[in-house]
């Protein structure tokens, strides 16, 4: 039945990614000086080939950069990740938060432009990808959030330094917490 293989599916990922060497530093604190020193850390202590910023508002200037604005500390919080990035020779991944502008359109599909307090975060970034909710599959928005087992979402690289940009149209399992592409989703096993 469908309900085994999902669930057969799910124990094996649960296995193979209980055996990897996820590392996570929930410590603070979440400062310019001190986020960097724990990505080193990682890196050195642990051989990380990736390191995942959940997310960079929540990092706040310190030292003279403490008392700057907030775009000013996230331009330069920015652009100590990306040197980082290229010090250490791999990916840093930096979640960030859309600004409000989205929510004013009326289309649901974000912009580069509504990153979330900084321009530089674009400026910044080799690679910007967006997810959000595919609306043009659905009756209407509010029965995307209702939808108890699935949602409809694309996935957009709205930014790639080194190759084209493009949309993917991907299917949410919410019981799972799994996105799978429509292909996937409607392939029989």
């Amino acid at each position: 039945s469908q309900e085994f293989s999902s669930n057969s599916k799910l124990v094996s990922a649960a296995e193979e990614i209980g055996n990897l060497p996820i590392f996570i530093d929930d410590t603070g604190p979440w400062t310019s000086e001190a986020v960097p020193k724990k990505i080193r850390k990682l890196f050195y202590e642990y051989d990380c080939n990736l390191i995942y910023v959940d997310y960079i508002g929540l990092i706040v200037g310190s030292g003279e950069l403490a008392s700057a604005p907030r775009n000013q500390q996230l331009t330069r919080i920015s652009a100590d990740l990306k040197s980082l990035a290229s010090e250490l020779a791999i990916p840093i991944l930096a979640a960030s938060q859309l600004n409000r502008d989205v929510e004013k359109r009326s289309t649901s599909r974000p912009m580069l432009a509504d990153l979330r307090d900084s321009g530089s975060l674009e400026q910044d970034a080799s690679i910007v990808a967006f997810l959000y909710p595919n609306v043009s599959q659905a009756d209407d928005s509010m029965s995307l959030l209702e939808n108890e087992n699935e949602m409809p979402v694309i996935l957009e690289i709205a930014k790639q330094r080194n190759g084209p940009v493009n949309q993917f149209e991907l299917v949410l399992n919410k019981k799972f917490g799994l996105f799978e592409s429509l292909e996937e989703k409607n392939a029989t096993y």
